[in-house]
């Protein structure tokens, strides 16, 4: 997911440059990641993935400059670059049609 992504990069950027920032910045990068899939926009994987993408792209960029609030623009702007590359790892056809809600109910339902 890409806003769970952009939710990360902000809140470990945020937090590298000032450290007091951490609780209240990983609550909203939390609660965006929730409601993505609360909302049923993504599945659970995605959203976690898409987290796991904003805050290692954030910590790789943080090991070539120093952290500043500036590091938060140019980890969105490596994601921007990047992106195409993470969507084409994405499950297609059977394996996400398996991961879907209803291809849950379809195979529960031939099990029966």
């Amino acid at each position: 997911s890409g806003d769970a992504a952009g939710g990360a990069i902000f809140a470990t950027a945020a937090s590298l440059a000032s450290p007091p920032c951490l609780v209240p910045v990983a609550a909203v990068a939390l609660l965006c990641a929730l409601g993505r899939v609360y909302f049923h926009c993504h599945h659970l994987l995605y959203v976690a993935m898409g987290q796991a993408v904003g805050v290692g792209v954030t910590l790789l960029l943080n090991r070539c400059i120093q952290a500043s609030w500036m590091s938060m623009i140019l980890s969105q702007l490596c994601l921007v670059g990047l992106w195409p590359l993470i969507q084409k790892a994405k499950p297609h056809g059977a394996v996400k049609q398996a991961l879907s809600s209803d291809g849950l109910k379809i195979d529960q339902g031939a099990q029966k």
